[in-house]
This record gives C-alpha cells, sequence and structure tokens, in this order.
C-alpha cells in the first residue's frame, strides 16, 4: 500500500496515528534522503504519547534522543552517521532491547535463476496483482538467453544454494544478488562448462561465513 503525503503537515498527523497505536516495545523503522520527512513521522509518534513538543528535535548529531511520555519513554535514534553496526556498541544501543533485526525491515524479492547461471533478484513491485483471465507478465526472455530452471520468492534473512548437474554447489546470501528489472538478463554466478547445467536452487536460513578453509579429498 502506497500513502501520498503531500504536507508536512500531513505527515506528521500519520506519525500522530501511529503514536495512538503504539504499545510498549513496538519499533518503527524510517527510511528515507535528507528532508524525506522521517523527524517529522517521530514528531508526529512523540507528541501522541505525551512528549512535550519542545522537545522533540532531529538527534542527527546527537544519534539518540530519549523522551519522556505520559506512559512511555520515546528512545528516538538517528543512525544515518553510522557505517558500521558494531558501531551501535559505541552509543550504548546495546542497553536498550532492541535487535539489530528490528531495524532491518525484511525485503522479499522474486529470484530467477537460469541453467546457464544467470540470476537476478526484483522486487516484488516489479508484479502487480492482476485479475483471473489476465494476460500475466513477461519474467524472462527464454528465446534470448536461455531456459529458466528455477524461480523462487526470497527474503534478505535468506541464503540461496545453487546446485550444478556436475555437482558444484554455491551458497550466497539474497541480498547479494544484484537487483534487476524484469527485462534483465541478471548477472553470472556459475559459469558452466559444456554440458553442465544449473539444475535447481534450494533456500536456507542465513549462515555467517565461516573463516575455516577445508580441502575435500575424493575417497576411492
Amino acid at each position: 500500500m502506497e500513502i501520498y503525503l503531500p504536507t508536512a503537515v500531513e505527515t506528521e498527523k500519520l506519525g500522530n496515528l501511529l503514536g495512538k497505536l503504539a504499545q510498549s516495545g513496538d519499533v518503527f523503522c524510517f527510511t528515507g534522503d535528507l528532508g524525506a520527512g522521517k523527524t517529522l513521522m517521530s514528531r508526529g509518534i512523540s507528541l501522541a504519547l505525551g512528549v512535550a513538543e519542545e522537545d522533540v528535535t532531529s538527534p542527527t548529531f546527537a544519534i539518540m534522543n530519549v523522551y519522556d511520555g505520559e506512559e512511555l519513554e520515546v528512545r528516538h535514534f538517528d543512525l544515518y552517521r553510522l557505517n558500521r553496526p558494531e558501531e551501535l556498541e559505541d552509543i550504548g544501543f546495546d542497553e536498550y532491547d532492541i535487535s539489530m533485526e528490528e531495524l532491518i525491515p525484511v525485503t522479499n524479492a522474486v529470484i530467477t535463476m537460469t541453467k546457464v547461471g544467470y540470476i537476478k533478484r526484483m522486487s516484488t513491485d516489479n508484479f502487480k496483482a492482476q485479475n483471473r483471465g489476465g494476460k500475466g507478465l513477461t519474467n524472462y526472455h527464454v528465446e534470448q538467453y536461455g531456459d529458466v530452471c528455477a524461480v523462487e520468492m526470497v527474503d534478505d534473512n535468506q541464503d540461496i544454494i545453487m546446485i550444478s548437474s556436475d555437482g558444484i554447489i554455491i551458497r550466497l546470501p539474497a541480498e547479494q544478488v544484484r537487483e534487476c528489472n524484469r527485462p534483465s538478463k541478471g548477472v553470472i554466478l556459475m559459469k558452466t562448462k559444456d554440458g553442465e547445467r544449473v539444475v535447481t536452487i534450494s533456500l536456507a536460513e542465513h549462515e555467517e561465513e565461516s573463516d575455516d578453509t577445508t580441502e575435500e579429498t575424493n575417497e576411492e
């Protein structure tokens, strides 16, 4: 759902509505360029929770402001100037019972994998709902780029596992796959040899890369 907010007043009103519905432990995440209205939304939420109007300011330089509401404490973070998650520890973020997973919105996407090793990630916004009997949309030009072996819905917290006909397996986070538009061929991920092809892909919960390097040996 998209909501168009033409003025600062309307933006703050929406924040005020969210604030009236807020409960202890709720986390609101706003992303956007400078001037997008993030502080206005935060201001609306804070005022609805009983924070004094003069107290609500952008914490761009302070990084964190804490406001006292009538019943709830409001913690207002601005992570714009932070480059790494580790920097959160320097501002005492770990003292608050908020996980990074709550701050990073999960993005759903459609992954398309071809038999010759090309892959692309597309936002679900590329695929609008249609009525029964609709013509549908072209996801991939198979006559131009080759056959598709798999199409999967993924989110940024998952890994993609590809398996070739020669038994080669590649695993990588879904969020590392370049986002493309529908007509795009995608990017090469697995270089297939003559006669080799990608057989299928599978999804798994994200797993951090290991520093261990092991060499496989074939046993007769």
